[in-house]
């Protein structure tokens, strides 16, 4: 058997810059995940998860659709293990969600593959090494998003903290840990799509979109800094910056908006952005609130020191 206990993650600053080497921000989150497996005797591979189970045979590996909508992270974790050294046995995987909610923006689907990877690598090559851990589960990643992904929600999986990160490496891993309230705001955009509408921006408005990727590295830099002082007056500020540039980006809607400034309004939020590709997911604010405010899902969270746990 082998069991982990893998956390979600929050990005804190540097979305969309960071794909164009930029510096991000990236969190390990206090809401997690769990992956157990274990051996059989029937050359079948048994998953079990909160969205569903499946069945198939061990022969079927090589030929397996990892396209299955709700399964695509995990079919592609399977496969790539399998690719790189055989399964040979046959095995039960269960994924338990635990709080860390499928329908938004904490990182479950890289937590999902870190955990999967995790177990695969501990019972058929006995490496825990952390660092292949995270070229395989990167690998996982861009074959499912057609080479889109940091792999930063992958290192705050991984190794926990708050992290520096950039051109697909950690830059430095400080053990902070902050309050932070999460408000999703009911709907999300694939993040492939997203990236694609990017795209299609700075094409027409080059310029313009090299200014605000050189400003959102400012603010990840700064904010760094202010993180390591525990500065939560200069992180709030920096938090607003940050959004208003996403805001002329184009990935903040009007209630996205809304719901930034009604968080940032309160008087125990230090500042408040959005988190994550955009178009939706969640809104994110430094400091927490004594109420439930909003009619849309409100999470108390906390950044974690904890990264990936070995259970079993």
């Amino acid at each position: 058997m082998s069991k982990v206990s893998v956390p979600g993650s929050i990005m804190l600053f540097g979305e969309h810059a960071v794909l164009r080497g930029k510096m991000a921000i990236v969190a390990a989150v206090d809401f997690r995940l769990q992956v157990n497996l274990i051996f059989n005797n029937n050359n079948k591979i048994y998953i079990t998860s909160s969205f569903g189970n499946k069945e198939f045979d061990l022969n079927d590996l090589n030929s397996m659709e990892i396209n299955i909508t709700g399964w695509q992270f995990v079919m592609a974790s399977i496969k790539y293990f399998n690719l790189q050294q055989k399964i040979n046995m046959g095995f039960s995987l269960s994924i338990e969600d635990g709080n860390l909610k499928n329908s938004v923006g904490f990182g479950s689907s890289a937590a999902v593959v870190v955990g999967v990877l995790a177990v695969l690598n501990d019972v058929f090559s006995k490496n825990r090494s952390e660092q292949d851990l995270f070229k395989q589960s990167l690998s996982v990643v861009h074959q499912v998003q057609n080479g889109h992904g940091s792999g930063a929600d992958l290192a705050a999986s991984i190794y926990g903290g708050i992290i520096s990160f950039k051109d697909f490496r950690v830059q430095k891993i400080l053990k902070k840990s902050f309050d932070l309230t999460a408000v999703y705001c009911g709907y999300k955009t694939k993040t492939t799509d997203v990236i694609k509408i990017i795209n299609n921006k700075i094409v027409k408005n080059k310029k313009l979109y090299n200014y605000i990727f050189n400003t959102l590295n400012n603010c990840s830099k700064l904010a760094m800094s202010a993180v390591k002082l525990e500065d939560l007056q200069v992180i709030g500020k920096l938090m607003n910056i940050a959004h208003g540039l996403m805001t002329g980006m184009g990935v903040v809607d009007a209630n996205l908006d809304q719901l930034a400034c009604t968080l940032r309004a309160q008087s125990t939020i230090y500042g408040a952005k959005i988190s994550g590709a955009g178009l939706g997911d969640c809104i994110i604010g430094l400091g927490k609130l004594t109420k439930n405010l909003f009619k849309e899902n409100q999470f108390d969270i906390q950044t974690t020191m904890q990264g990936l746990i070995w259970l079993e």
